[in-house]
């Protein structure tokens, strides 16, 4: 009887798993910026990883979020009707978001998200104002709108809430370094001469 019960709720376990399987994320995902870079999010390929950073970006430059990629499957009656990247930079409350609807086609239960062609410079938060010299992060995450039916609501891919993250350093621009030199050098031979 102890084993038949146990039997029992493994397979309730199990069909409650299925049921939540629906809809999903499999494979591997990209966040796409500054001339269609592929930063990799899952799995390991050859592209960069996004965790690795972004490195040096000059001030007042321009560093395009342009997009992401990343596959789908939909088993049973569920569909997803549309796929938002949601992005932000810490130290603003503003979340910019790349969305890609219609959902396009399906191949058997999967679809493949691909958006390239968008431009929000990261270097200006998106028009919010010019990010100062300094070290930030870049966060994201996807969600993909279902309708429901056998999925109860929204799929995420968010890193187990965590979000993926960049982290990044913006420099001044070369020009800055150079006055800065000059101005320097100025000191310097303005000092000399008044020990003269």
């Amino acid at each position: 009887m102890k084993k038949i019960s146990l039997l029992i709720t493994a397979a309730s376990l199990f069909a409650a798993v299925s049921l939540n399987a629906a809809t999903g994320f499999f494979g591997n995902s990209f966040v796409v910026a500054n001339s269609s870079t592929f930063y990799e999010i899952t799995n390991n390929t050859a592209n960069p990883q996004l965790s690795d950073g972004f490195g040096n970006l000059t001030e007042g430059g321009t560093f395009n979020i342009q997009g992401f990629e990343l596959n789908t499957f939909e088993d049973n009656s569920s569909e997803i009707t549309h796929m938002n990247m949601f992005w932000t930079v810490d130290g603003f409350a503003t979340t910019n978001q790349i969305q890609i609807f219609p959902a396009p086609a399906k191949s058997g239960n999967n679809r493949f998200w691909q958006i390239t062609s968008d431009t929000q410079n990261l270097l200006d938060n998106n028009g919010v104002g010019d990010l100062a010299t300094g070290d930030y992060t870049f966060s994201a995450y996807f969600e993909g709108f279902t309708n429901a039916t056998d999925t109860p609501g929204n799929i995420f891919l968010n890193n187990g809430g965590s979000n993926y993250t960049a982290s990044f350093t913006v420099v001044p621009e070369p020009g800055t370094y150079a006055l800065i030199a000059g101005m320097l050098g100025l000191a310097f031979v303005s000092l000399k001469r008044r020990r003269v």
